[in-house]
C-alpha cells in the first residue's frame, strides 16, 4: 500500500516493496497444500475447489473494481471525457468482472492496477489442482530444482524480473507465479519447515525480506525472492505461536487481503476528489493508508458473511 501510495505521489519510497508480491505467492503455495492438499488427493472435485476459490477471492475483488470503475467514471464527467474513452472503460469493467486481462499495454486490469496478482493466484491455484489431481503426489527436490532453473533461465534471458502486471510482460509473469507458488507448496510438503532452528538463526532470516523493500538493487531484489524469502518462510513457519500472537496473526491476516484488494482504487478516488489536495504529498499519504486500514476493518466481517452466503446457497444449488 505505502509502495503504492508514495509512486502515485512521486515520492517512491520502499523501491524495494514489490518483492512483498513474490512473498505471497510462496506463502499462497504453503497455504493452498496445507489447506487442500489431502482433500484433492482423496478425491476433491475441480467444481469444488474451483467454488471455493472464488467465493474466496472474488466478492472483495469485485468491490475493488467496482470502486475503480466508479472513480474513473468519475473522472471522466469531471473532466468532461477528456483523455477518457468511455466505452474502453466499460470493457475495462465487463472485462474485469470475469477476470479477463487487457493486453494492449499498461496495467492488464487499469481499474485496480494490483489485481493482476490476484489474476494469477487464481491460475496457478487451477494449476497446482490438475497437477495434484493426475500425479497424487507434491513436486520432490529434482524437481523444484529443475523449475527454479528454467526461471532464472527465463528471467535473465528476457532482461525482466518484476514481469506479470502489464500487457508487455504479462505472458513472463506465468513462470514468475508458477516457480513461487510450488516452492511455497514444496516447503510445506517436504516438512522442512518443521524443524526447530535457533533464535539467533531465525530472527534475522525472518526480518531480512523487510529490508529489501529498502532497496533500490533490483537484481538482489530478484535473487532473493529465489533464495532469502522461501528461507525466511521456512524460518517463520517453523515458530509455534502463543494464544496472543496467534489473535494478533490473525487479525493482520484478516485485514491483508481487503487492504490490498482496495487500496489502489481508493487512493485515486481520494485524489479525485481532492480533499487533501492542500496537504503535503506525506501527510496525504499517510492519511489515506489510515482510511484505507479502517475501511478494512468494516469490510472484512462484510466479506465473511458473503463468502457464506455464497458457499450455503452454492452447496443448496448442488444438492
Amino acid at each position: 500500500m505505502i509502495y503504492h501510495y508514495s509512486q502515485q505521489s512521486g515520492l517512491h519510497w520502499l523501491s524495494g516493496a514489490w518483492v512483498s508480491v513474490d512473498l505471497f505467492f510462496i506463502l499462497s503455495g504453503f497455504v493452498i497444500v496445507y489447506n487442500y492438499a489431502d482433500k484433492i488427493i482423496l478425491g476433491m472435485s475441480f467444481i469444488d475447489f474451483l467454488i471455493i476459490r472464488l467465493v474466496r477471492l472474488w466478492p472483495l475483488y469485485l468491490f475493488g473494481l467496482s470502486l475503480g470503475f466508479f472513480t474513473t467514471i468519475y473522472s471522466f464527467f469531471i473532466n468532461y471525457g477528456e483523455g477518457f474513452e468511455f466505452i474502453r472503460i466499460i470493457n475495462q469493467f465487463l472485462f474485469g468482472i470475469f477476470w479477463i486481462p487487457t493486453l494492449s499495454g499498461g496495467s492488464i486490469f487499469p481499474l485496480n492496477n494490483p489485481a493482476w496478482s490476484l489474476f494469477f493466484e487464481l491460475f496457478v491455484n487451477l494449476l497446482f489442482f490438475i497437477i495434484l489431481y493426475f500425479f497424487k503426489k507434491m513436486p520432490n527436490n529434482i524437481f523444484i530444482a529443475f523449475i527454479i532453473f528454467g526461471y532464472l533461465f527465463i528471467s535473465f534471458m528476457f532482461r525482466k524480473i518484476n514481469p506479470g502486471w502489464s500487457g508487455e510482460n504479462f505472458f513472463l509473469g506465468f513462470p514468475r507465479i508458477v516457480t513461487e507458488f510450488l516452492m511455497g507448496a514444496y516447503i510445506y510438503s517436504s516438512g522442512i519447515y518443521q524443524k526447530k532452528y535457533p533464535l539467533y538463526l531465525s530472527i534475522p532470516f525472518i526480518m531480512a525480506p523487510f529490508f529489501l523493500f529498502f532497496t533500490n538493487n533490483h537484481e538482489i531484489s530478484f535473487l532473493s525472492t529465489i533464495f532469502l524469502i522461501p528461507i525466511s518462510i521456512i524460518f517463520a513457519a517453523s515458530f509455534n505461536l502463543v494464544s496472543y500472537s496467534r489473535k494478533i496473526c490473525k487479525i493482520l491476516g484478516d485485514l491483508s487481503y481487503p487492504i490490498y484488494v482496495i487500496h489502489f482504487p481508493f487512493f485515486v478516488f481520494i485524489d479525485q476528489i481532492g480533499v487533501f489536495e492542500d496537504y503535503f504529498p506525506a501527510q496525504k499519504i499517510g492519511i489515506t493508508s489510515m482510511l484505507c486500514i479502517v475501511i478494512s476493518f468494516i469490510i472484512v466481517d462484510f466479506d465473511i458473511n458473503i463468502r457464506k452466503k455464497l458457499l450455503n446457497f452454492l452447496n443448496i444449488y448442488k444438492n
